[in-house]
């Protein structure tokens, strides 16, 4: 589960929580190496970033499964 609490109001982004607001989904973009949710929970808008690395020159590495978060936020 992914949640973020904005001016007191719990939000939920990812998974299910019955104590939270839901968030709502503005944009997705898909691309082989990144997946990318835009969302609004109350007044801020989120950017949810998931990172998947590719490593060419080593198989083990591209056989793990890895993923990478990176949260921005900003005033909608």
């Amino acid at each position: 589960m992914i949640a973020a609490r904005v001016d007191g109001i719990g939000y939920i982004l990812q998974g299910v929580h019955t104590n939270y607001t839901a968030s709502n989904v503005v944009a997705a973009f898909i691309t082989p190496t990144r997946t990318i949710f835009m969302m609004d929970a109350g007044p801020v808008r989120l950017n949810l970033t998931y990172l998947t690395p590719i490593e060419v020159s080593h198989l083990v590495f591209s056989q793990i499964t890895c993923h990478l978060l990176i949260f921005h936020n900003s005033i909608s």
